[in-house]
């Protein structure tokens, strides 16, 4: 089974409904929004670099690893490295 677009776009609204029934709980709300990483991740690498909701997408999982603490993109990327690449 491959992850297309309409598998991603399932998997993104089910994240979507279960960031907003997380509510006023910052804790559950951080573990979803973590949870959403690899879509977001995959979003990222399938859109065109040019692709204006690329950016927005970047944005928000880099914000997102920062507040988490999150410092390594898989085992040899360190997120500096990914958000210097991902620039491009």
């Amino acid at each position: 089974m491959s992850l297309g677009p309409e598998l991603m776009a399932r998997h993104k609204a089910l994240l979507e409904q279960a960031e907003k029934l997380a509510g006023d709980d910052p804790d559950l709300l951080l573990r979803v929004q973590i949870a959403h990483l690899p879509v977001q991740t995959t979003q990222i690498a399938l859109l065109p670099t040019d692709d204006p909701k690329r950016a927005g997408v970047l944005k928000r999982y880099l914000a997102l690893v920062a507040k988490a603490g999150i410092r390594r993109y898989g085992e040899w990327t360190s997120m500096d490295q990914f958000r210097a690449s991902a620039a491009k």
